[in-house]
């Protein structure tokens, strides 16, 4: 029986490269190349962190990127721990893995005293995200999209308090590309 997967974070660049290798091949098991994404179009924001859930041969079983920004909601200055990037083997779905990788960034978050986070998700997982104590957040998310600031329309925007009360309605603005 194999055991329970690590997860640790790390700075981006940080990684080594067999790290980086690792998280390459997910990367490849979850999108492979052959298959086209809608968001290629979009400018993206590379994270700065990541969760990564390794199994004892140092294979990455989970990702989610994790990103702090300053923004506003509701023109009031926020700070905002994005996540993005969630993505577990095929072979590893349904253990709870991006439960887990979430949870950690949240207690990033936490520590780093974000407000609340943010993530965008397809409208086929946001019943995930829900039972994970996540909310759709109602209103315009405007991001940065090649220099021009835009509203943001590909995916749902999804928040979860973290240091303070939030209200799920209004506007945020990300200040830059969305994650």
């Amino acid at each position: 029986m194999s055991q329970q997967p690590v997860f640790s974070l790390h700075c981006l660049s940080d990684l080594t490269l067999e790290q980086q290798s690792a998280c390459q091949a997910l990367s490849l098991a979850v999108y492979p190349p052959e298959e086209a994404w809608a968001g290629e179009s979009i400018e993206w924001s590379a994270s700065e962190w990541c969760v990564i859930g390794w199994d004892e041969n140092q294979r990455a079983l989970c990702y989610v990127g994790a990103i702090i920004r300053s923004g506003t909601l509701n023109d009031a200055s926020v700070k905002i721990g994005g996540i993005g990037g969630v993505k577990t083997h095929p072979g590893a779905r349904r253990k709870g893995l991006a439960a887990s990788a979430i949870e950690r960034a949240i207690e990033f978050f936490r520590e780093q005293k974000t407000d609340f986070s943010l993530l965008v998700c397809d409208p086929r997982l946001v019943g995930f995200y829900e039972r994970l104590g996540w909310q759709c957040f109602e209103g315009e998310m405007f991001v940065t999209q090649r220099g021009q600031r835009s509203v943001f329309k590909f995916n749902l925007p999804m928040i979860r308090p973290v240091c303070a009360t939030i209200s799920a309605t209004g506007v945020v603005d990300l200040k830059g590309p969305p994650w």
